[in-house]
């Protein structure tokens, strides 16, 4: 009765809220313990999220994963290597499986900004962006994968051909909608989303008709007297206010000598 809109909200909404909630109430609970509990506390929860990880399942992995991270607060860069990166490409070998690629990216970039040889998190780097459409950049990442692990670049491999093959319909598709495109617009129909074309837009491209010889005839003479009355409105126009302005054979001064 306050007139404010009512959103409505889904599980992931709750998951999320829940998961963000758990990771404050982690964060501050081992953040006031010493270095050597918080280590003990990061390689428990990565064990944890190892078991649920063998077991897919993979939200619960996540959460697991995400309490380790926290337990490596402060921790040296060494331990950060062992313990981080691994959880990092897992977490996102997670996401990718639940069908969140954004989050995946994110993770593979946190990644690789601890280790950027690290071959995995190249690759799942790849798929996330093949996954979000951005082909060019899921090759360069595919690419570079198969680089840095030359002794184990199969899956790499494998799924270059992969993109390869949905870069090629792509690319086919778009090709054929233009097509579809460029014969409605010959034929004054529309195939295109209707949905994404203002209405006015759809009317004046419904209308249109090619033009034969008798429309093109009558154009002209509609133009032609359009001009003959602007040019004798102008005329009488100068000849009240202007006069010196018109021609000597439209106007002749009269001299009173």
């Amino acid at each position: 009765g306050n007139g404010d809109a009512y959103i409505p909200i889904d599980d992931d909404d709750v998951k999320k809220a829940d998961f963000d909630l758990k990771m404050r109430e982690t964060f501050e609970r081992i953040s006031k313990l010493p270095i050597e509990e918080k280590a003990a506390f990061a390689l428990a929860m990565r064990d944890a999220g190892n078991e649920r990880f063998r077991e897919a399942d993979y939200r619960a992995a996540l959460e697991m994963y995400a309490q380790s991270v926290c337990g490596l607060d402060g921790a040296q860069i060494n331990a950060k290597l062992k313990i981080a990166l691994p959880i990092l490409t897992n977490m996102a070998f997670c996401f990718l499986e639940l069908g969140k690629p954004t989050q995946a990216l994110t993770l593979c970039d946190e990644a690789l900004n601890l280790d950027p040889q690290c071959a995995k998190a190249h690759f799942r780097r790849g798929k996330a962006l093949a996954l979000l459409d951005r082909y060019n950049e899921a090759k360069l990442a595919l690419d570079q994968a198969r680089i840095c692990a030359p002794q184990d670049n199969i899956p790499a491999t494998k799924e270059l051909h992969k993109l390869a093959a949905t870069t090629q319909r792509v690319k086919q598709i778009r090709t054929q909608q233009r097509l579809n495109f460029s014969k409605a617009l010959r034929q004054g129909k529309v195939y295109h989303d209707k949905s994404s074309t203002p209405p006015w837009r759809l009317r004046y491209l419904q209308k249109q008709k090619p033009l034969n010889v008798y429309d093109s005839i009558n154009f002209l003479l509609q133009l032609f007297g359009i001009c003959v009355w602007l040019l004798a409105t102008l005329a009488v126009f100068c000849t009240f206010f202007y006069p010196s302005l018109l021609p000597s054979f439209i106007f002749t001064p009269i001299n009173n000598n």
